[in-house]
């Protein structure tokens, strides 16, 4: 079985309809997991 991926755009969206979020908190939401990924990434490269 071969799964497909999805883009991450996408399943966010779905994320955030299971969660029925206003407006702000998807904003609020969005912007901390970046601020998680950039400091994902950025620990990555310093190793």
């Amino acid at each position: 079985m071969k799964l497909a991926p999805v883009p991450f755009k996408k399943s966010l969206n779905k994320a955030y309809l299971k969660l029925k979020l206003n407006r702000a908190e998807m904003e609020r939401s969005k912007a901390n997991l970046l601020r998680l990924l950039d400091h994902i990434k950025s620990e990555s490269c310093h190793k």
